[in-house]
């Protein structure tokens, strides 16, 4: 009796722990059953194979539900990235002083985050035939990767994207010329 009265203390106790009913309830289902066919069997007090198997199965299930659960791994921190914006004059892919500078510091922040990636999307403004932005977008991205390969930052690590004017940082009607428009990207991640 003194076993019954212990084992259905931890089975309760069990039950309300993170691996109990809500933690894993069919487990904890199973050892209620085999709890209950151990309390039958030793009312009976003639089989005792049949006691020792319901005890022995409760007692593992016990310690199924008993064992201590590791909490989850934390999340991986998120990716840090940092994005760059160089802007370019109409109709050019030429770099300005300006957008040397920004790459000047692109170029500074993706030598040092060595494994980093870096994403470089080149755009146009809506003046002009769509297939003629598509191409200048392009040539404005190659522009900015030649740029930070001088300045150290390896072309392997580099992939350059060619938006033309499919998505504009400020929505315009055909044939606007938006300075905002006119631009590359350059995500280190």
């Amino acid at each position: 009796m003194q076993q019954l009265t212990e084992g259905r203390g931890r089975l309760v106790a069990a039950l309300d722990g993170p691996n109990g009913r809500s933690g894993k309830p069919q487990i904890a289902a199973k050892a209620q059953v085999r709890y209950d066919c151990w309390v039958e069997q030793s009312e009976e007090g003639w089989q005792d194979a049949e006691i020792a198997a319901c005890r022995g199965e409760f007692y593992y299930l016990l310690g199924l539900m008993e064992a201590r659960v590791a909490p989850p791994p934390p999340p991986p921190p998120p990716v840090a990235q940092r994005e760059f914006i160089i802007y370019f004059d109409w109709d050019s892919a030429r770099l300005t002083p300006e957008g040397l500078r920004i790459i000047d510091q692109a170029a500074s922040e993706a030598r040092s985050a060595s494994g980093a990636r870096i994403v470089i999307v080149g755009h146009a403004d809506r003046s002009g035939p769509e297939s003629y932005n598509l191409r200048l977008s392009l040539r404005r991205a190659d522009a900015v990767r030649a740029a930070l390969a001088q300045r150290g930052v390896a072309t392997e690590r580099t992939s350059v994207t060619a938006l033309g004017e499919s998505e504009p940082a400020v929505p315009t009607a055909d044939g606007v010329r938006e300075p905002r428009n006119r631009r590359v990207v350059v995500t280190i991640r």
